[in-house]
């Protein structure tokens, strides 16, 4: 008997409904389960973590927050007196806590700036890699590619791509050996939606989420007790993005304490702050073209923001 096209658009409509209810309750349990970074945490011998691009910001927070539940922290930038002072703060505010720094500038790495990291950690008990440094440095930040030159075009790939996986691949034997261990790559909302002006950047936190998803892959493979979790990150209130803190927007802390309350959560990736994961939800339900034309119009408004204050 043939299947009439109202029974067919009926089942269609069933089997979407089901689809999204069932991505809609996954993303409540992924906020309502509680997180096990501290699995990570070895009373018996004190723990470290590493976190790049910690002298402001995002990875600044993280640092705050690890060593707020117990770990020691490692902090990377390439500010001498920044990192100074972060370390100064950090270890007036957690007595308790061990703190230590590296200077590598990430858009400049080589060999001789990957052995100083590894001579850095190679007599610590290293159980977390927080792979943050990352961001676009060419002002304005919003630019169409052909109006790059080669030096901005290699930052952005060298400091978001290159020197996190050049900086795992490095570490990874010590993480290994110290397992259980936790490596989180902040991605981007960026690489979900291809924002436009922003190409490389885009591109780059893509690689990351592919990346991480790989390495991940790998590491049940090869049966390591290694987590990879990239954790995608939207508008974000630090040091460098004074932007209001609201409902949409969080502080840096807020979005460092999300992230890593999503360790262990059993997925590949997962958002640091649930209203961005959200409106991920939302926008990708949007069609295609749609969702461009909604892209485009908040990129160039965000660029002729941009003009008027500087002019």
């Amino acid at each position: 008997m043939a299947v009439s096209f109202a029974t067919l658009f009926q089942a269609i409509g069933l089997l979407t409904a089901v689809n999204v209810c069932y991505r809609f309750f996954r993303f409540l349990r992924l906020y309502n389960r509680p997180s096990t970074i501290t699995r990570y945490l070895d009373i018996s011998n004190p723990t470290w973590a590493l976190v790049t691009g910690a002298t402001d910001g995002i990875g600044k927070a993280f640092a705050y927050e690890l060593c707020s539940l117990g770990f020691n922290v490692i902090l990377h930038g390439r500010n001498v007196s920044k990192l100074s002072s972060t370390q100064k703060d950090l270890e007036a505010k957690f007595p308790g806590r061990a703190v230590a720094s590296i200077v590598v500038d990430a858009s400049n790495a080589t060999e001789d700036s990957y052995n100083s990291i590894l001579s850095a950690v190679e007599d610590k008990n290293l159980r977390i890699l927080i792979n943050n440094v990352g961001g676009v440095f060419q002002e304005p930040w919003l630019k169409c590619l052909e109006s790059l030159n080669q030096a901005e075009a290699e930052q952005t790939i060298d400091v978001n791509l290159r020197f996190p996986t050049q900086l795992t691949r490095a570490l990874l034997p010590i993480l290994t050996k110290n397992s259980p261990a936790l490596i989180i790559n902040i991605g981007s909302l960026s690489s979900i939606f291809q924002i436009p002006y922003g190409v490389i950047y885009s591109g780059a936190k893509a690689y990351v989420s592919a990346f991480s998803g790989a390495l991940r892959a790998e590491m049940r493979a090869e049966k390591k007790d290694v987590e990879v979790l990239t954790v995608q990150v939207g508008m974000t209130s630090t040091g460098t993005n004074k932007v209001p803190v609201n409902f949409m927007t969080p502080s840096a802390r807020t979005l460092a304490r999300g992230a890593l309350q999503r360790v262990g959560c059993g997925q590949p990736i997962a958002f640091g702050h649930w209203p961005h994961h959200f409106t991920s939800f939302v926008m990708n339900l949007l069609p295609a073209p749609i969702l461009e034309v909604v892209l485009k119009r908040r990129v160039l408004s965000s660029i002729n923001s941009s003009t008027k204050k500087e002019d």
